[in-house]
């Protein structure tokens, strides 16, 4: 009950709601210290903290969060929410080949989870390989159609760095109906149609941006893709609809 009502609090993704969930989660496990999914779920609480630069101590943080999951696995050793956190973290780490092993564990205990293929899917994408992340991505959306936004993001730039920019902005289209001002699908959109030569259409969702996120820091937004060629190519779309 008490991990039902900490995910309940960890999935508003708050400051103030995170730590709300990690004394919820504490309380399991002072009722059952050998509960696995109680400890995973207190390690993606400082595996929050990380990514939202909530703590002083990242990188404690991250420690933190690896023991957490490693004791979930001596629990469990068929835990798959412990590999896909500690898949998380590596890549946090930029260890990205023994986060590679840790997502496809998680696979392989269930390949029809969709949180394991998204998140694959995403590693996929910022790593370098945006055609196995459409496959990914792809399948998670047959078995969970009621997705993020940010997931139909990550799938409109996959289609986006494979050159498929007809698919890019159909995507991107589709996902904007459900998550109009969601600033990631306009960002996909512009670059989609820019490199399409729809100039007019880039430069309207160009603007859709700006008015979404007057300041948002588009220089470093492919930043996060670990391979040159991917960051160079999102920001050649981007400079084209006008986004600088």
């Amino acid at each position: 009950d008490y991990v039902l009502q900490g995910r309940h609090h960890y999935a508003k993704f708050k400051r103030s709601t995170n730590i709300k969930a990690r004394e919820l989660f504490k309380k399991a496990l002072d009722l059952d210290p050998d509960y696995a999914a109680a400890h995973v779920a207190l390690g993606r609480t400082y595996n929050l903290d990380f990514d939202y630069g909530w703590t002083e101590f990242s990188e404690e943080s991250l420690r933190r969060a690896e023991t957490l999951a490693r004791k979930a696995l001596d629990l469990d050793k068929s835990n798959v929410a412990a590999h896909l956190l500690l898949g998380d973290i590596y890549y946090r780490q930029l260890k990205f080949d023994i986060a590679d092993v840790e997502y496809q564990k998680a696979i392989a205990l269930n390949p029809n989870n969709v949180i394991s293929l998204k998140k694959y899917g995403v590693f996929m994408l910022y790593s370098g390989h945006p055609g196995k992340a459409i496959h990914l991505i792809e399948n998670s959306l047959r078995f969970d159609p009621q997705t993020t936004p940010g997931n139909l993001m990550n799938l409109s730039f996959a289609y986006y760095l494979e050159g498929r920019y007809a698919d890019a902005v159909r995507n991107s289209k589709q996902a904007l109906v459900k998550h109009p001002d969601f600033a990631g699908h306009h960002i996909a959109l512009a670059a989609a149609y820019a490199q399409s030569g729809r100039k007019e259409d880039a430069v309207q969702a160009a603007e859709k941006v700006r008015e979404l996120f007057p300041f948002i820091p588009i220089r470093n937004f492919g930043s996060i893709f670990l391979d040159p060629k991917d960051r160079a190519a999102i920001m050649d779309g981007l400079q084209k609809a006008g986004l600088k």
